[in-house]
């Protein structure tokens, strides 16, 4: 089973950090970067990901940034929609080809987790996500700098 990885983790905090921007607020991947703690040289290349999927747009120049391309839509994007968008859905062990398979005692476990797995990824929205980091900030009083 691969984990849920560092780069499929950070498509989703640089969504949901646009999530939290007020409508018609653009920014800068340096400043996504800043506010949620990630690399900055990779923050661009997960945009490109992202924007090549239809959720963010980009422009240059003054007053250019990136923001959500549709917020309504942003927000009801589910979390495994993402993960799979950027490369990232985590993998279960598939037990189609194994020899074992017919008398496998763990063919099952490996099924009902790909199952249970699926599931929370597919009815985890981004909207759920950013309500939840909402309160969170709001709480611990790190709301971080937004324009």
């Amino acid at each position: 089973m691969t984990g849920i990885t560092n780069k499929a983790e950070y498509a989703l905090l640089i969504l949901l950090d646009l999530l939290l921007l007020p409508p018609g607020a653009v920014t800068s991947t340096r400043e996504v970067a800043a506010r949620r703690g990630l690399p900055p040289k990779l923050v661009p290349h997960l945009v490109s990901l992202l924007r090549s999927a239809g959720w963010i747009e980009t422009s240059r120049g003054p007053g250019g940034g990136l923001s959500l391309s549709d917020r309504a839509s942003a927000g009801a994007l589910s979390v495994g929609q993402v993960l799979r968008a950027v490369g990232e859905y985590p993998r279960v062990k598939e037990c189609g080809a194994c020899p074992r398979v017919p008398a496998c005692p763990l063919k099952d476990t490996w099924t009902q987790t790909r199952s249970v797995l699926d599931d929370i990824l597919s009815r985890t929205r981004l909207s759920d996500l950013a309500r939840r980091m909402r309160q969170t900030e709001q709480a611990s009083g790190s709301g971080g700098e937004r324009p």
